[in-house]
C-alpha cells in the first residue's frame, strides 16, 4: 500500500499512532488521507508543501480537530 511521503513528519499521523484508544474516524482519515487514494487532496499535506508549516490540529480535510479552534490559524 502507498503511503504519504509527509508520514515521518506530519503531527496529524503521529497523534494518531501514539493514541491507545483510536477512534474509528481518526482511521478512516489515515486510511483515506494518510494511505490512500485522498493523498494529494490532504489539506495539511499541500499546506506544509506551500508554506513550510502547518497547524498541529489541522485534520487532513482541513478542519480542526475536535474539541479545537482554528482561532489561532493564519488564513
Amino acid at each position: 500500500m502507498q503511503e504519504c511521503n509527509k508520514l515521518s513528519t506530519c503531527a496529524f499521523f503521529q497523534t494518531y499512532e501514539e493514541m491507545e484508544d483510536k477512534a474509528a474516524a481518526l482511521r478512516g482519515f489515515v486510511r483515506m488521507y494518510c494511505k490512500g487514494d485522498s493523498m494529494d487532496k490532504c489539506k495539511r499535506k499541500i499546506i506544509v508543501t506551500k508554506f513550510g508549516s502547518v497547524p498541529v490540529n489541522m485534520m487532513p480535510n482541513g478542519y480542526p480537530l475536535a474539541g479545537t479552534s482554528n482561532a489561532n490559524w493564519d488564513d
